[in-house]
C-alpha cells in the first residue's frame, strides 16, 4: 500500500480532516481508513489561537517601545498634544437651518398636520435632494442637504411648539377673569 504525502504521482487524497496523505488506488485510501492510519500535519493551532498569539505579541511590543520612548524623553508636563481613542467625544458644530430650508420643512410639517399624514424624515431627506425650484434649478445646495436625525429634531421641536400654542382669544379672557377676581378681591379689602 503506497503512500505519500506529496500529490505529484498519487491524486486520492485521505478523506479524513487533517490527514495529509495521497494513494495510488481507491482500494489503497479505503484500506487506510479502514485501518485509521491517518498521519496529521502538526499544527501551530486555530486561527483564532493565531489571532491571540499576534495580539498578545504586538501589545507586549507596543509595551517595550512606551517603555523606550518614556525612558528617552522623559515624562513632560502640561497637556498631552496626541488625541487618541475612539471613544473622545468630537466637537459638534451648531448650524442654523436656512430660511429655505425651514420654510420648506415648516410646509412638509404644516400639510402633514392638516391630511393626518405625517411625512416620513427618510422621504423627507431624500426629497430635498431632489426638490426643484419654481425655474427648474435646484432648491437647495449640498451644504443645505439635512440628516435624517436634523429632520425628526426640527419636526418634533415643531411639534412642541404647535402643542404649546394657545390662541391669544384664550389668554385674554384668562386675563380678563384675572383682572376681574383682583378688582373683586380689591372691593372686598376696601369695605373690611
Amino acid at each position: 500500500m503506497p503512500k505519500q504525502t506529496d500529490s505529484e504521482s498519487f491524486n486520492i487524497s485521505c478523506p479524513e480532516i487533517g490527514c495529509i496523505l495521497y494513494f495510488e488506488s481507491y482500494s489503497d485510501m479505503n484500506n487506510h481508513c479502514l485501518l485509521g492510519n491517518h498521519e496529521h500535519q502538526d499544527h501551530k493551532g486555530s486561527t483564532f489561537n493565531d489571532i491571540k498569539l499576534r495580539w498578545k505579541e504586538s501589545c507586549f511590543n507596543l509595551t517595550e517601545d512606551t517603555i523606550k520612548f518614556r525612558c528617552e524623553t522623559g515624562l513632560k508636563q502640561g497637556a498631552n498634544e496626541q488625541i487618541m481613542g475612539w471613544a473622545l467625544k468630537k466637537e459638534r458644530k451648531v448650524v442654523r437651518f436656512s430660511d429655505n430650508v425651514k420654510s420648506y420643512l415648516s410646509n412638509i410639517f404644516e400639510e402633514g398636520e392638516r391630511s393626518g399624514i405625517k411625512a416620513n424624515p427618510l422621504t423627507v431627506v431624500r426629497n430635498m435632494r431632489v426638490a426643484r425650484d419654481e425655474n427648474g434649478n435646484k432648491r437647495f445646495t449640498p451644504k443645505e442637504y439635512l440628516e435624517l436625525g436634523q429632520i425628526a429634531s426640527f419636526f418634533s421641536r415643531l411639534a412642541v411648539m404647535q402643542r404649546c400654542k394657545t390662541p391669544i382669544a384664550d389668554i385674554d379672557q384668562d386675563l380678563d377673569a384675572v383682572i376681574l377676581a383682583l378688582n373683586k378681591a380689591d372691593a372686598v379689602e376696601q369695605l373690611l
